[in-house]
């Protein structure tokens, strides 16, 4: 899967008409970074993920599905900056979910399992969260 990501990648920056080195200044990683993105060798990281979404309005279900259109449309549930900055900032404060997320995506066999875990994290982060 991780190569099916890294050719939606190389899309999206042929798209966008950007060097693997412009790419790389913008999320703040290395050349070297992307191109191991691009050929499925590293996973993308919640940062970078969340930089693709913010910087660029690149739809990370497209990205790592295949799923929707490559970029946020402006009558998409989530295209409203809110909501948008809301989704990657809970991606990046909680990075266990976003490996059980990348686990589903990446096609383990535990998505029943991994969607129970999430929706537990997210009721208990819920409970405790300050009124």
């Amino acid at each position: 899967m991780r190569k099916e990501v890294g050719k939606r990648l190389r899309i999206f920056r042929d798209t966008k008409e950007l060097t693997q080195q412009d790419l790389a200044g913008s999320l703040g990683i290395t050349r070297l970074t992307v191109t191991r993105y691009e050929l499925g060798q590293l996973s993308l990281g919640a940062e970078s993920l969340e930089r693709l979404a913010t910087v660029y309005g690149l739809n990370i279900t497209w990205l790592l599905t295949g799923i929707g259109s490559m970029f946020f449309k402006v009558d998409e549930e989530l295209s409203s900056p809110p909501e948008l900055q809301e989704l990657c900032h809970y991606l990046t404060t909680h990075p266990d979910d976003v490996k059980l997320l990348l686990k589903l995506v990446h096609g383990k066999n535990i998505a029943d399992e991994a969607l129970e875990e999430i929706k537990q994290n997210h009721q208990r982060k819920l409970k405790h969260k300050p009124a």
